[in-house]
């Protein structure tokens, strides 16, 4: 979007370097500066000196087309717009007037009236081959290429040897993504011009089209040297720096750029974006709300979006909540803000919100794992944990090696008291095998970029630590060293989980499991009752207590461990096995 809006405002205009100007009286020298500044695509010069131009003199069509491009270069299209309306009404017969319409329409996608304009440009003046060369770009814009090829060869007739012609035909290739004969044709508009400043703006958009971000920079450096006060060059090669991660030089030249023109919507955005890439949030919404205040709303309704996510990102959520429903309501990309909207109601624990908007989500899109992830995350949040688990698990089906769906289930399932599962998700987040894999300390939070969000890091809705504490991830190394027959790491790993929480249920447990492996059941027996202490909520603690009682022969207190195990899950069939050979041993006794 930005290159084409770019393009369209190139097309066609004659550029030199302008020299400073000073403050006239006289209609002329105010026509003559507004027509330097409008050749360098100074905006604000332009609107300045065309206004006092045409304050002067109601009837100079001059000042009305050099105020109309002036707000085109601005990006406010409705002003240009009725600019030039108020322009041809006033003069019907002026061909340019309608060529500049054309463009203004062409800026903002309207082709339909683009076409009509131009059309009209090239009916009042017939023989003259620029208005051919015009219309073949909007043609080609609006996917007419047998037109555009038609106009093109007219005005090959009437002026073949034109750099303007390389020009055109250049634009037509480039919406074509015809990227190599859209440089071949500029070369050849350069080379003739002796490098006019709007040749190397075009190139260099098509150099970074393609990525060759290193051409794309030079040519813009080219044009600043020609023109050092012509913002869409600082602004062009503050993009390409972008492009290069140089943000700094990014900055130096957006600065440059709105200093010249402050009214420039468009420069104040992306310089907001700079600053939101360097985590200079308050510096973001700052310009975010300059644009928004001084945009039109075919621009503006992405930018709520834009600033939402700084207020997110300097933790101000409820105004990113605020921000990201207006980009909602502006018809903004609705995938987009639904997901970091439902992040961020999840930043301030409305997970019915999260919900809603996951809802949303997956209803438009059944294959969106964050929208699964985070509602799943909503309702784990909410101890609704089955639903959490079957929202991550499908997350997992749709996307099976993201480490940050990994820990989200391994997060429920703790909270669910489902260690084991838990424990695999944990083991399999770091898993060789996993390409996604990511070394996270205990005390780390996982975070996400969600898509879309060009230059920053946006945390999703876990604020807390993953692993509850340092002791429960202890239980957890020691849990997977048990089952790996390592008895000394494990037994080390426990003392030091309950050094750090001497009511750490998980790292007794372990403990017990090593006791068993080592032959001795009593050692066990006590630390499996130390961890049904501390959590009795654990059907698994009671089972493995049972079986160390029916190792000991003590079948009534194993029986009584397993009736506490089904109680809390109904369906343990290891319980009932247990039970069952519990009792059917007491009987033999008897």
């Amino acid at each position: 979007m930005r290159v084409k809006a770019f393009l369209t405002a190139w097309i066609s205009m004659a550029c030199f370097a302008g020299s400073a100007f000073s403050e006239s009286d006289d209609v002329q020298t105010l026509l003559k500066q507004a027509k330097e500044a409008d050749e360098r695509y100074d905006g604000d010069m332009t609107v300045s000196c065309a206004s006092k131009a045409l304050a002067k003199d109601p009837e100079s069509w001059e000042a009305r087309l050099y105020l109309g491009n002036g707000y085109r270069f601005l990006f406010q299209s409705k002003k240009a717009l009725k600019c030039f309306d108020e322009a041809i009404e006033k003069f019907p017969k002026q061909a340019e007037l309608y060529a500049a319409r054309a463009e203004a329409y062409s800026q903002i996608e309207d082709y339909l009236h683009a076409i009509k304009d131009s059309s009209k440009a090239v009916e009042l003046a017939y023989n003259e081959p620029r208005y051919y060369r015009k219309r073949s770009v909007i043609f080609a814009e609006a996917g007419d290429y047998e037109r555009a090829e038609k106009d093109i060869a007219k005005a090959t007739k009437l002026d073949p040897n034109s750099e303007c012609l390389f020009e055109a035909q250049a634009n037509i290739e480039l919406t074509k993504e015809q990227y190599s004969l859209a440089i071949a044709f500029y070369d050849k508009a350069i080379a003739q011009s002796q490098g006019q400043i709007r040749f190397l703006l075009g190139r260099a958009c098509v150099y970074s089209r393609t990525k060759m971000t290193e051409n794309a920079t030079a040519d813009c450096t080219d044009a600043i040297a020609k023109s050092p006060q012509c913002p869409v060059a600082l602004y062009y090669r503050a993009l390409t720096f972008i492009q290069r991660k140089e943000y700094k030089k990014a900055l130096d030249d957006l600065n440059e750029a709105i200093r010249l023109n402050p009214s420039n919507s468009v420069f104040l955005f992306e310089r907001g974006c700079v600053h939101f890439v360097e985590k200079e949030s308050k510096k973001a919404i700052d310009d975010y709300s300059k644009a928004i205040e001084l945009g039109e709303k075919r621009l503006k309704k992405d930018w709520y979006g834009y600033r939402g996510e700084a207020y997110a990102q300097m933790g101000d959520y409820l105004k990113a909540i605020r921000d990201f429903t207006r980009a909602l309501e502006f018809g903004s990309d609705r995938k987009k803000n639904l997901l970091d909207r439902a992040s961020a109601y999840g930043r301030v624990d409305k997970f019915d919100e999260v919900i809603a908007d996951c809802n949303d989500l997956i209803e438009e899109d059944p294959e969106c794992d964050w929208a699964f992830r985070m509602r799943g995350m909503a309702y784990a949040r909410k101890k609704e944990y089955g639903p959490a688990i079957d929202d991550l698990t499908e997350a997992l089906r749709i996307s099976p090696c993201r480490w940050a769906i990994l820990s989200s289930r391994a997060y429920a399932y703790l909270l669910a008291e489902k260690y084991a599962q838990a424990e695999r998700d944990y083991a399999s987040r770091n898993s060789e095998d996993n390409p996604k894999k990511l070394n996270l300390k205990a005390d780390e939070s996982p975070s996400i970029a969600l898509p879309n969000f060009d230059s920053a890091y946006f945390k999703e809705i876990l604020e807390d630590n993953p692993w509850p504490n340092e002791a429960l991830h202890c239980g957890l190394k020691a849990w997977k060293a048990v089952q790996d027959e390592d008895y000394v790491y494990a037994g080390f790993i426990c003392e030091k989980g309950l050094e750090i929480d001497p009511k750490s249920d998980l790292c007794y447990y372990c403990r017990a499991e090593i006791a068993v492996k080592k032959g001795k059941p009593e050692a066990a027996i006590d630390d499996y009752s130390k961890a049904i202490k501390f959590k009795p909520s654990v059907d698994s603690y009671y089972v493995a207590r049972a079986k160390t009682y029916s190792s000991l022969k003590k079948w009534k207190e194993a029986i009584v461990d397993c009736d506490s195990a089904r109680k809390i899950d109904p369906k343990n069939e290891e319980a009932t096995a247990v039970k069952k050979a519990a009792e059917d041993s007491l009987k033999q006794k008897k």
